[in-house]
């Protein structure tokens, strides 16, 4: 029997480990209009101003339908926000 159990729970594991990597589906990350620099001084802005963060990722968030995730991102020399 404990040789049946080692096995399934290694593919069990394996199973949850692969679906629940990824971000969840109702996750997007929404660029910031007129091409936010990334690095910059558009970048260090941002990061610098947590309140900031909260307020302007809300508005662009809620501009999709979605809410805001908390986070930031610089990827491909833009500056883009988390929402849900």
């Amino acid at each position: 029997m404990r040789r049946i159990m080692l096995p399934i729970a290694g593919i069990l594991m394996a199973a949850f480990a692969v679906t629940g990597c990824s971000e969840g589906k109702n996750v997007q990350w929404i660029s910031m209009p007129l091409g936010g620099s990334c690095p910059g001084k558009d970048w260090d802005q941002i990061k610098s101003d947590k309140d900031g963060q909260q307020k302007v990722g809300a508005l662009m968030c809620g501009g999709a339908g979605k809410a805001y995730a908390g986070e930031w991102r610089c990827k491909d020399g833009g500056i883009q926000v988390k929402c849900e």
